[in-house]
């Protein structure tokens, strides 16, 4: 696989996540890097803000940022049952955090949100509080 093929499936990976900043059309390689840098500020504000600061940070989830999920994962939990197939779950969803947890400045953006049932969204929720010796 070239580098030119690398860059568009992880373009292609970015639109597909809603990744802000990146725009399908003319985007360099630059541009992707200063997207994921300026995301990862904004990740690294929230967390100091939150947990060290004491600022409240608002864990509202803007309409369109839940429409688009919803569309996305097509109004059904994401997870993965035991046997690999996905969760038929299409009823009490809750907004979750997929990749960087809204404790850690996760933010409510369509690439860092996922739909899960409720059963999911506490067993998922739980692990990242537990301490695991």
């Amino acid at each position: 696989m070239s580098t030119s093929d690398k860059i568009q499936s992880i373009l292609e990976m970015l639109f597909t996540w809603g990744m802000e900043g990146i725009d399908e059309k003319d985007t360099q390689p630059k541009d992707i890097f200063t997207a994921f840098g300026q995301e990862a500020w904004n990740i690294g504000d929230r967390y100091v803000r939150r947990n060290i600061i004491g600022d409240k940070i608002s864990r509202y989830v803007p309409q369109d940022i839940k429409v688009a999920v919803a569309v996305r994962d097509q109004g059904q939990c994401t997870a993965i049952l035991e046997d690999g197939t996905r969760c038929p779950v299409r009823k009490s969803l809750h907004y979750d955090h997929r990749f960087i947890p809204f404790r850690l400045g996760g933010p409510q953006t369509i690439w860092n949100m996922t739909l899960l049932c409720e059963d999911h969204n506490w067993h998922y929720g739980g692990k990242l509080w537990r301490h695991e010796k």
